[in-house]
């Protein structure tokens, strides 16, 4: 029993660990805390998709303090981009516009905007192009697992083998061009004064 610890020696003694802490170690911690608020902000905007959130967030820290915020909160905001939540990277992309602009970040911005439009579209146009072919591929699965007759209804074209393959290739060609260009974007985001 006289090994077990109460929550309170527990805590004077964590207290007295925080005391002992070097001038560095405080300044790290401190950073640490305000990438964890930059992550915050980032994650509400992108939530509620109201960029308000950073600016107004951002608003209660200054110099290096609002910084390191804002470089968390743009990292988690491009990261966040993706070719299939168009609605997420939208809101990403709202949110790294709210915080930075620049004619460099808003160009970039635009063609990835296009890079998602276009995805979805050829997504979409090859799904109708392939209809027949995905349907017949997900029978003869079904088939070969001896699921026919009144057992199939309505076949989803959106399932199956076929389709998956084909939206893999889409997945990879899009990726691409979308990783190139959010590579350049966190370039400009860098480069651009805080």
């Amino acid at each position: 029993m006289g090994e077990m610890k109460s929550a309170l020696e527990r805590a004077l003694e964590r207290a007295e660990q925080l005391g002992t802490l070097s001038p560095e170690e405080m300044r790290k911690r401190k950073e640490e805390e305000h990438i964890l608020i930059g992550e915050g902000l980032a994650k509400r905007c992108l939530e509620h998709g109201f960029s308000g959130v950073l600016a107004e967030g951002m608003s209660k820290y200054d110099g290096k303090e609002k910084s390191v915020v804002a470089r968390s909160a743009l990292s988690v905001l491009l990261q966040s981009m993706g070719l299939e939540d168009t609605d997420l990277s939208e809101r990403a992309i709202r949110g790294i516009l709210n915080l930075k602009s620049g004619e460099r970040i808003e160009s970039i911005c635009q063609e990835i905007e296009g890079v998602l439009q276009e995805y979805h579209q050829a997504k979409q146009r090859c799904h109708q192009e392939n209809r027949a072919t995905i349907e017949k591929s997900v029978r003869e699965s079904l088939h070969r697992l001896r699921i026919s007759g009144s057992a199939v209804g309505e076949i989803n074209a959106g399932t199956g083998e076929e389709w998956k393959r084909m939206v893999t290739e889409l997945q990879s060609r899009f990726g691409d061009r979308l990783g190139k260009l959010k590579t350049s974007l966190a370039d400009a985001l860098e480069r651009s004064s805080p």
